[in-house]
């Protein structure tokens, strides 16, 4: 049997971009300096779901956040601690924007942002590679986030795995809705219109249908990669269809923080 021609494309695109990653020595060594930063920490990773509120956000100034994609359209007081974004739509679209954050930055590079990459202003940010596992399953978690990065067709993913690179012990997601308008079930593409996708008003982010039975997949990857690694995840979403990890209430978790703070303080104080 042979091989069609738009299967050697791509895999020539693959070598292509793997030959680049491997001697891009310089990044490599920006993303392995990550390792352990932040070891034993707390943080929150931030989705896009609508449940996401700009009030809730600002509630997190003070902890180490991680957000992707349109995230700085909540305004100035929802900047992250660490943005993302590798979306083959939205980055071009948004690059400009997004280059604004006074924050660090992560862009993703696959063979379909490769091209923009190359040519944007990437000098001051961090660029990562997202790969298959080549001896592992396809969405298996990367050890290893300087060499490459495994997606299961959500940024969300990438930012859980630089969570655990960087050392990471207690992470609380939010805005994490895991509920579509389109998605795709059997290779086919199903509608909803009565939902909605994003926390802002726009509806025209989703570029096409999600795989959610792919997306949970990479969740459940990320919660056995936790369990095994002395790492507690939870979701502290304000509803949605999530629940693959243990739930709780974000308002309880905050005020936890709260009091933790003043008691830090009043040891500081004396």
């Amino acid at each position: 049997m042979g091989i069609s021609l738009e299967r050697c494309i791509k895999y020539l695109r693959f070598i292509r971009l793997d030959l680049i990653k491997r001697m891009d020595k310089k990044r490599q060594k920006e993303l392995a300096a990550l390792k352990g930063r932040h070891r034993g920490d707390r943080c929150f990773v931030i989705g896009n779901g609508p449940s996401l509120t700009k009030e809730d956000v600002e509630k997190l100034q003070g902890e180490i956040t991680f957000a992707c994609n349109k995230i700085f359209t909540l305004g100035e007081n929802c900047v992250p601690t660490y943005y993302f974004m590798h979306d083959p739509v939205l980055l071009p679209e948004n690059f400009a924007e997004a280059k604004k954050l006074q924050t660090t930055k992560f862009w993703g590079m696959h063979k379909n942002t490769e091209r923009f990459l190359r040519k944007a202003d990437v000098r001051e940010d961090y660029v990562y590679y997202i790969r298959k596992n080549p001896l592992k399953k396809e969405i298996a978690v990367s050890e290893d986030v300087s060499r490459y990065v495994t997606s299961s067709g959500s940024v969300a993913y990438a930012m859980l795995q630089f969570a655990f690179y960087m050392g990471f012990e207690e992470i609380y997601l939010l805005g994490f809705d895991h509920n579509f308008s389109k998605i795709e079930v059997n290779g086919k593409e199903i509608v909803n219109e009565n939902v909605t996708d994003h926390f802002a008003s726009y509806n025209d982010v989703v570029t096409g249908a999600v795989n959610v039975d792919k997306l949970t997949r990479g969740f459940m990857e990320a919660k056995q990669y936790a369990d095994t690694h002395g790492v507690r995840i939870f979701n502290a979403t304000r509803g949605g269809k999530l629940d693959v990890f243990e739930r709780v209430d974000l308002d309880e978790i905050l005020l936890r923080i709260h009091q933790d703070r003043c008691v830090t303080k009043g040891v500081e104080s004396k």
